[in-house]
């Protein structure tokens, strides 16, 4: 593999976050002895781009073991369904994966970790800003718990990845499953894909490091029955999320459609008005336009309307209105430039505005 040479062109790409991968490891590579590098990227890195301003959570992030192999995540579920007595080879777990989409060529979405799982009749719930009290918890349940990790801050070197972090940015992209948490020899021991069947020994310190990357996630995996006397309900939060005063502006609108949502589907399938709720009759109070509520009803709408939205924003996604995108603005201009036509009264052939005879009988456009 030829050098990749450090040019001008190819550091103000990185900065804009458009290098491959190489040529992101190439740059952190010559930064480690280069000192007037380094601190190039140091001053820069306080205006670039790939620094978000709000963190969001990696759930379109792709976790795969290493660069010739995706497959991390398939093959922790695979460790996770035999643990709870699923038989299913990685083999077919891998094509089970592909066929719904989950495993790309690039690895398995933080989003989709536990879909296998859930496909052969076992019980997922995800979290992310988790603790360590959390994980040791989900062991202490009977849950398998697998994590999202930094796969080259678990294994590689450590200044190097200080660098990935600083200059890059966090990237969760390895998982493994946490066999044991020992807190008095501050060591977690991990079922690792990348090591086969070997326990692998990680200290405490270094295992954070490589979890924190990936907002502390945890998956944990067990069947129906222990989830039904273990799960505890963690949403993601949302209240550091403050939204553009037109979202807010809009809350209302939001929440009246998805009160008319819910009452539509409910009209569907048989419901109507009634002054107390009735499950057998099929009755409900709050069959009723948005506008005859109650202020607590309504709340209740603005809440999850307002909920969605700020967890979009939590999400990386930023929602703009079409009309304010130089896309639109540029194709409204577009179609504004575009010379009307007219039909000609005496042929009734085409012409256009700025034409002075007809192009078709050559009659004076009056």
């Amino acid at each position: 593999m030829s050098k990749i040479q450090i040019t001008d062109e190819l550091l103000a790409a990185f900065l804009d976050g458009n290098a491959t991968r190489e040529e992101a490891q190439a740059i952190l590579a010559a930064a480690q002895t280069d000192a007037e590098l380094t601190e190039f990227l140091a001053i820069s890195a306080d205006v670039s781009p790939l620094m978000a301003w709000n963190d969001p959570l990696p759930v379109s992030a792709l976790a795969a073991a290493n660069e010739t192999d995706n497959s991390c995540s398939v093959r922790c579920e695979a460790y996770a369904l035999r643990v709870c007595g699923v038989a299913a080879s990685d083999a077919e777990l891998e094509q089970v994966s592909q066929e719904n989409g989950w495993l790309k060529d690039g690895g398995t979405a933080l989003a989709n970790v536990g879909r296998l799982a859930e496909k052969y009749g076992l019980s997922v719930s995800r979290s992310y800003d988790s603790s360590l009290s959390d994980l040791a918890k989900a062991l202490e349940n009977g849950c398998v718990p697998l994590v999202v990790v930094d796969g080259g801050e678990l294994l590689g070197d450590q200044a190097a990845e200080q660098f990935e972090d600083l200059f890059v940015g966090q990237i969760p992209d390895h998982v493994v499953v946490v066999l044991m948490c020992d807190f008095q020899q501050n060591i977690v021991t991990c079922y690792n894909p990348a090591f086969g069947e070997i326990p692998q020994q990680i200290p405490l310190g270094q295992f954070l490091d490589a979890w924190q990357d990936s907002h502390n996630y945890l998956i944990s995996i067990s069947s129906k029955t222990i989830a039904k006397a273990t799960y505890v309900p963690t949403p993601i939060e949302v209240s550091d999320v403050v939204l553009p005063a037109e979202l807010i502006e809009l809350r209302e609108a939001i929440a009246e459609n998805t009160h008319d949502v819910w009452a539509k589907a409910r009209m569907d399938e048989g419901w109507i008005y009634g002054e107390k709720r009735d499950d057998v009759a099929k009755t409900h109070p709050d069959l009723v336009p948005y506008s005859d509520l109650s202020d607590g009803e309504k709340e209740y709408d603005r809440t999850m309307a307002v909920n969605v939205i700020k967890l979009m924003y939590k999400l990386g996604y930023d929602l703009v209105r079409r009309q304010d995108t130089d896309f639109y603005r540029a194709t409204i201009q577009q179609l504004r430039s575009i010379p009307k036509s007219f039909i000609c009264p005496n042929c009734k052939g085409t012409y256009m505005e700025r034409d002075l005879f007809c192009p078709n009988c050559g009659k004076r456009i009056d």
